[in-house]
């Protein structure tokens, strides 16, 4: 594949634009992995698998109903305001849950869900704006490596948290439920505080409006669009199927190491097993994907197709043998391997996307893009999570490391896709190029 040398140009950090939308998404992701974790086991307390169950469908259902109607809000508004309004928004939630987990530890359900209805329309105004902001905050040349530094911090971020969790959450979950419930959510709301005040500090991002039209024709416009533009349909299509395959890695992981696993591993005298291994196992991918991001982030690799489909097409080869692993160990290091080639993959892709889309259209496109891989991972999930019951945990890593392996060749396959390139230097799109220039000459 073809990989661009480095050069020596200034950090994408150096534009306080990008600077701020950086921190303000890595601090409010410390507190979303907390918050996760948490609720996720506050929901199975509450009712078993079945309350667990009930807010992942509450969350899906939202996606489906407000995603791409979110999108056309995002091309609406200014995109500046709509993540500070969406980061207090989720701070009150929080805030919320936090106060409900002291007095009420035990609520009924209907209450999470709620919450989780709120918290996900929530982050379906809050991802495309921030996606649509990017292009707006660094020159056309810097957005590769932009996205680079956003994959790595975004991935950097679970592994502190988890460690902050099982650590320290630990500790308190045994002394008191309601002071751990208190705590986790308390500080996801600061963390929404933070991310607010850094986005206040951005330019205004308003977007490159064609026409006003009716909110319904406006996303079925997105939809054309979207549909129209060879490459950006692949795209999505390969998002959908990459989500639909790698979606039952977390009930593998838990099943691997209820079985194989159980034993868990000695490290220096101490135990890890059960939420300890689980977060272990996790471990080596994040290490992989950041160190592979940072790399990424020096030498982007330019011809899309080609990049997308060998880190695909290895990073399935390496999945597939995963349930086969021997020891704990062999496990961790085939999932470092394989988060270490995945972002040679994924963040030339997301590049295209952003590259692709003008301005007066990203929002929708991501919103578009976000709602298919979310509805296609929860397919995914069912599906992936009854193959398992019914045939073994032995059958889910096969599954999705020749899932992969299949997403790949349809990117390596399609000859108009596979000519598909970075734009390294000003952008193909005037309008775009233009409405970048007049926002970075404002911060």
């Amino acid at each position: 594949m073809s990989i661009a040398p480095p050069k020596k140009t200034r950090s994408p950090l150096s534009h306080s634009g990008f600077r701020y939308l950086w921190y303000g998404t890595v601090i409010s992701d410390f507190g979303n992995v907390l918050h996760f974790m948490v609720f996720m086991w506050w929901a199975g307390e509450i009712a078993g698998g079945y309350g667990a169950g009930v807010v992942g469908f509450v969350s899906l259902a939202v996606q489906a109903v407000f995603g791409l109607a979110a999108g056309a809000f995002v091309d609406r508004m200014d995109r500046r305001r709509i993540l500070v309004v969406s980061c207090l928004l989720g701070a009150l939630v929080s805030l919320f849950l936090s106060a409900l987990g002291w007095y009420q530890p035990l609520p009924p359900l209907w209450v999470l869900c709620f919450a989780t209805a709120l918290l996900r329309f929530n982050f379906l105004l809050y991802r495309p704006a921030r996606l649509a902001a990017i292009p707006r905050l660094v020159p056309p040349e810097d957005l590769a490596r932009a996205n680079a530094l956003m994959s790595a911090g975004q991935t950097a971020t679970p592994l502190i948290s988890q460690t902050v969790g099982t650590g320290l959450l630990g500790v308190i979950f045994e002394l008191s439920k309601r002071a751990a419930y208190a705590i986790t959510f308390l500080v996801d709301a600061i963390t929404f505080v933070l991310a607010a005040l850094f986005a206040s500090r951005l330019p205004s991002i308003k977007p490159e409006r064609i026409e006003e039209k009716h909110p319904f024709q406006e996303v079925l416009d997105g939809l054309r669009y979207l549909w129209s533009h060879n490459g950006l349909r692949i795209a999505t299509i390969l998002e959908g199927a990459f989500s639909f395959f790698v979606a039952p890695f977390m009930v593998a992981y838990v099943a691997l190491a209820n079985t194989t696993f159980k034993d868990g591993l000695d490290i220096a005298g101490f135990a890890l097993r059960g939420p300890a291994l689980l977060c272990f196992l996790e471990a080596g991918f994040f290490l992989g994907f950041v160190a592979g991001s940072l790399y990424v982030y020096k030498r982007v690799p330019q011809r899309v197709a080609i990049a997308y489909g060998v880190a695909t097409l290895v990073g399935g080869l390496l999945i597939a043998p995963m349930g086969m692993a021997p020891t704990v160990m062999s496990f961790f290091l085939l999932n470092l391997a394989c988060g270490l080639v995945l972002p040679f993959g994924s963040i030339p892709l997301e590049t295209y996307i952003l590259q692709s889309a003008p301005d007066a259209y990203r929002g929708r496109v991501n919103a578009a893009v976000g709602t298919l891989a979310a509805l296609t991972a929860g397919a995914g999930m069912l599906l992936g999570g009854a193959l398992m019951d019914a045939k073994g945990v032995a059958i889910g890593y096969p599954w999705m490391g020749f899932g992969m392996v299949a997403t790949a060749l349809i990117a390596l396959s399609v000859r108009s896709f596979r000519s598909a390139t970075l734009r390294s230097g000003e952008s193909d799109d005037a309008e775009t190029a233009q409405a970048a220039e007049a926002t970075l000459q404002e911060a």
